[in-house]
Formats: structure tokens, sequence, C-alpha cells
């Protein structure tokens, strides 16, 4: 997400793989799978992975995929794609630059994200947030899923 409300750093073991809306996984950290699923660059590959990060696969707009496929048809995308995905530990490293956090925190999750509880967990302490919401009927991707729920947050959070 695009707000420095929401952070989804965990999901240590779901970071090694972009579930499909049927469930099945795509290895994005093997050495040549990963390469070939981000040059595949078909909208129909990239619009099942992004539906994995949905409660109802049809929240997801055909205007993004679109744009995201048009965004990873950029020279070089797929070569950091591919190092974002191989570099995936430190975005739990990142975890202990959380105290130093001077701001106040909002933590929040949909019930369905990728993180497991103990990792939501490690990251409310770590940001000194007060409480750790869940939104209910949400995926990864909540602002999609429940975008009057985000919007109603983060109005709570600016008031």
């Amino acid at each position: 997400m695009s707000t420095s409300v929401f952070t989804a750093t965990g999901a240590v073991h779901e970071l090694r793989y972009l579930r499909l809306g049927a469930g099945k996984p795509v290895v994005l950290l093997h050495p040549l799978l990963g390469l070939l699923v981000a040059r595949a660059g078909t909208k129909a590959i990239l619009r099942r992975v992004l539906e994995g990060g949905l409660h109802d696969p049809k929240m997801l707009p055909a205007e993004l995929v679109e744009e995201h496929a048009a965004a990873g048809s950029l020279p070089g995308y797929s070569r950091a794609f591919r190092s974002l995905a191989v570099n995936w530990r430190s975005w739990i490293e990142a975890r202990a630059v959380y105290p130093q956090t001077s701001l106040p925190v909002t933590l929040a999750y949909g019930d369905e994200d990728w993180p497991h509880q103990a990792e939501r967990e490690a990251n409310l302490q770590a940001t000194g947030a007060k409480e750790l919401m869940l939104l209910p009927a949400s995926g990864h991707f909540s602002s999609l899923d429940r975008p009057g729920e985000v919007a109603k947050l983060i109005e709570g959070v600016m008031l």
C-alpha cells in the first residue's frame, strides 16, 4: 500500500510464494522460475497473482491489471522484481528499525492477509502501535477489498 498507515513486512513463509487465485503457489525465489514469471508479462498470470491477495477477486479493477502490466514491461522491471523477491529477508530485518519511529502508528491487516499472527504481533511490538486491527473479509490488498473501511481508518488517523 502506498500509505504509511499500514505495514506488511511479515509473511516469512508466504514471501517465497505469490498465491494464484486457485491457491497454487508460484515459486519466485527459484533462480530460473522466478525470472521467467517476472519476464512472462502475461496479464493472465499477473491477474491471478494479484487476485491471490484479495478476499474477493472480483474487487480487482481491470485498469489496475493494465497499469501493472504496463509498468512490468518497462526496461529493467523483471530484474528489479526478481531482486525484490530474492531480498525478502531484508523486509524482516527492517523490523529492527521500527522502534525508532517517532510518529504514531496504526497497524492494520486484512483478516486473510499473508503475514502469520506471530509476525503481526512482532510488528505490533516493534512499532509501538497501541493495537492490531483486523479488517474483515479482506486480504493483503485491503484497500481493494474494503476501500471504505480503509478510508475510514486513514481518516481516523488523520483527524
